[in-house]
């Protein structure tokens, strides 16, 4: 299985598991929100997890394929404008078919960095995340 299919993966297993315990799907969830579930079912050693690290690296991959779905609709945008070369640029930019993910490893290791502040963080991920996706895209109108 490669690590595309291991993030999709993740995801589907997770949205899963949120409707059949919380009654929602993940997609409605902020990060934060995510992260304290992740982290009540740890303290309650649900055996969703193995370890913490199964927890911290689950957490990852769902971080990872929310923002991968985010550039891929900035994408569609941008192609949708209409300008070719600033949409070759983003693609350019973003997307990189040789690696293990599909995005360039520069914006791997962001959203990596990304997850990791948000996974040790206790504060509310909404506001941030969006000045991160701000940011991400501020070439990029």
């Amino acid at each position: 299985m490669t690590i595309k299919e291991d993030i999709q993966n993740t995801y589907q297993e997770f949205d899963e598991l949120f409707i059949k315990e919380l009654g929602r799907s993940i997609k409605y969830f902020q990060m934060s929100q995510i992260r304290d579930q992740f982290k009540k079912w740890i303290d309650l050693k649900s055996p969703n997890f193995e370890d913490m690290i199964h927890a911290e690296d689950s957490f990852l991959y769902l971080y990872h394929f929310i923002e991968l779905q985010e550039i891929r609709k900035h994408a569609i945008y941008l192609k949708e404008m209409g300008n070719e070369p600033i949409y070759q640029r983003f693609l350019q930019e973003f997307f990189d078919d040789g690696s293990p993910s599909g995005l360039q490893e520069l914006k791997v290791h962001q959203i990596n960095n990304e997850s990791d502040k948000i996974w040790f963080s206790r504060e509310d991920s909404e506001n941030v995340i969006n000045e991160w996706r701000k940011d991400r895209f501020r070439d990029y109108p």
